[in-house]
């Protein structure tokens, strides 16, 4: 008999008892006010949050938006905004500009939006120093396992969960706004 044969055989000989698996009994989080949590967590990671005053470009004159510099495929701004589908590079843009789009799930427990994106272009939702993201308060839920259990990857072709506005820290600690994205995110409710 082999080594190797010896060691397996005495392996298969050694009885363990049999150790049942574990119950685990969590109860997901639940939030009394969703969307009072969800506005103080988009606050926590930068972001800002408004309700909707009037008409969408009221609100964006309200919110301090030059309403010349606005990308959007959303119906309600079609006379005033940019359809990013319509530009042959957004590079022509030059980053100055804010994005206006409509969010479908927020999410309490991190302050984050899920942004379905239809059309061919997607680059605006993260060069541009400014994305507000219009989202129907009773679209917030409690956790991220609620939000992902409402998606449907069949019928999205691209779609993004969205939190504040980009940040990152270097070693040193000093966290920088819009290093990779949005300077400024909002949220604005309807």
């Amino acid at each position: 008999m082999s080594a190797r044969d010896n060691i397996l055989n005495r392996l298969r000989a050694v009885e363990l008892a049999e150790v049942a698996k574990p119950q685990l009994d969590i109860a997901p989080i639940r939030f009394d006010d969703r969307v009072a949590h969800f506005a103080e967590m988009v606050k926590a990671v930068g972001g800002e949050v408004a309700e909707l005053q009037g008409s969408l470009l009221e609100t964006l004159v309200a919110l301090g938006i030059d309403t010349d510099k606005v990308v959007s495929s959303l119906e309600e701004l079609s006379e005033k905004a940019l359809n990013p589908d319509n530009v042959a590079d957004l590079h022509e843009l030059g980053g100055d500009y804010t994005t206006v789009v409509a969010g479908k799930i927020g999410v309490a427990e991190n302050g984050a939006v899920w942004v379905p994106v239809e059309g061919r272009r997607k680059a605006h939702l993260f060069a541009c120093q400014h994305i507000v993201i219009l989202l129907d308060k009773s679209c917030v839920v409690d956790t991220m396992h609620d939000a992902v259990q409402q998606l449907s990857l069949e019928d999205i072709g691209y779609g993004v969960f969205l939190s504040g506005p980009s940040k990152t820290a270097d070693i040193e600690q000093a966290l920088v706004m819009g290093a990779h994205g949005a300077m400024k995110a909002t949220i604005v409710f309807y």
